[in-house]
């Protein structure tokens, strides 16, 4: 039985678990649209909740990745349709306020269509497609320390 009000059907969103059974949907295609809404699934009760955030909105994207990392869901890259993104924005789940951190190091290339974990206090960015000058697919990796926001490249043999 569906119960609270459903997110649109989409592809290429994000889905977090956050705390307590509930997990958090962001962004995506849908037929008409980009998606930046964020919808809030209670697993205990299987009801979706539409949830009007404050802060930085992030723009429109499908594609992104999202981690969930100290109360924050976390969301990078992805694509608009027309380009990539390399920008990170953090959606704090107890406040439910978007902001964006400072980072430090060099972000990995703009990309789309990659994956993103956590190890410890580490978020791992992995392959997907875009690029700066060309669109090609990718292979690096890239590393950001969730405690201070600084981003590395290491060696990979």
């Amino acid at each position: 039985e569906k119960d609270g009000e459903w997110p649109c059907c989409r592809w290429g969103h994000s889905m977090v678990v956050i705390d307590n059974g509930r997990v958090v949907v962001f962004g995506g295609e849908s037929q008409d649209a980009t998606c930046a809404d964020v919808q809030v699934l209670d697993t205990a009760t299987w009801k979706w909740e539409s949830v009007q955030c404050t802060g930085c909105y992030p723009e429109r994207r499908f594609g992104h990745s999202c981690v969930y990392y100290k109360g924050n869901a976390i969301v990078f890259g992805g694509s608009k349709g027309a380009g990539y993104y390399d920008d990170l924005i953090c959606l704090d789940v107890k406040r439910w306020h978007w902001w964006r951190p400072q980072c430090t190091g060099t972000p990995p290339v703009k990309r789309s269509s990659h994956s993103m974990t956590v190890v410890g206090n580490k978020g791992f960015v992995f392959g997907g497609i875009g690029g700066d000058n060309k669109v090609s697919c990718l292979q690096d990796i890239a590393v950001l320390d969730l405690d201070t926001w600084a981003w590395a490249a290491p060696a990979v043999s």
